[in-house]
Order: C-alpha cells, then sequence, then structure tokens
C-alpha cells in the first residue's frame, strides 16, 4: 500500500512532522505529502509530471487533481515498474467538489463530515462513492 496526502494547506512541513510523529521511522519518509492551493509544494514541480501521470489523474483538473498526480508520480518514480491506475486511489474529504472530481477521473472517493469524522455523510448518494463503491 501506498499512502499520499494531498492538502490545501501552505503547510506541508507542519504535514510531514505530524506523520512522522504518528508513524516512527522510515515508514514516515514512505507517505508522499503534496499541499498548497495553488501549488503541490513538496513536489519537483508541476511541469515535471509526465503528460501520461496528467493524463490519468488530473484530465479533469480541479479539486485536488494535480495534487494527487503528483503524489502518483513520486509514487511510480520511487517503485520502478509500477503504473497506478485511478481505480487504485481512494480519496477521503470533507469538500463534495473534491470527491467529484476524484470520481470524475476514476478514482474512488468518500466524503466525510468533519464534525462527526467517525462517520460518513449520510447524503453522500452512492455514485460519489466511486467506482468500486457498489
Amino acid at each position: 500500500m501506498h499512502v499520499g496526502i494531498a492538502s490545501f494547506s501552505s503547510q506541508p512541513e507542519l504535514i510531514q512532522s505530524v506523520v512522522d510523529i504518528v508513524i516512527e521511522g522510515e515508514a514516515s519518509k514512505e507517505v508522499v505529502v503534496r499541499s498548497g492551493l495553488r501549488t503541490c509544494e513538496g513536489a519537483q514541480g508541476l511541469d515535471e509530471i509526465p503528460q501520461d501521470v496528467l493524463d490519468r489523474f488530473a484530465s479533469h483538473g480541479t479539486g485536488k487533481q494535480l495534487h494527487i498526480a503528483s503524489i502518483v508520480h513520486a509514487i511510480e518514480s520511487r517503485e520502478k515498474g509500477i503504473k497506478l491506475s485511478p481505480s487504485a486511489v481512494l480519496l477521503i474529504d470533507d469538500d463534495d467538489n473534491n470527491v467529484k472530481q476524484a470520481n470524475r477521473n476514476g478514482m474512488s472517493a468518500v466524503r466525510f463530515n468533519p464534525d462527526t469524522p467517525h462517520s460518513l455523510y449520510t447524503e453522500t448518494p452512492t455514485d460519489a462513492l466511486g467506482p468500486g463503491a457498489r
């Protein structure tokens, strides 16, 4: 399993620090963090994401799609020989737009309620959960 964190936060170092505390040792360095509202801080640069990765993960490029594409590129660069598909991605997010955009790109996505984080929104339609949820 590969883990990535896509956030609009402008503090990727803080996110990485939390990951380092929660996941001890070298395993924390395996978590790919991409954050920022207009750019993906922590990435080599959005212009360095190969076109095939952008086509697979950001063809509908709103929401967190560029962050996810950058995470996938980092994982595929690190793990030579693997090619992730959108159906291998699960986005958990509190923003309906991010969930919808992930679904449009073939990813599974779940919308959660930050006020009651232990339960999913009950009004989330089945199709908002993505291709693997049926």
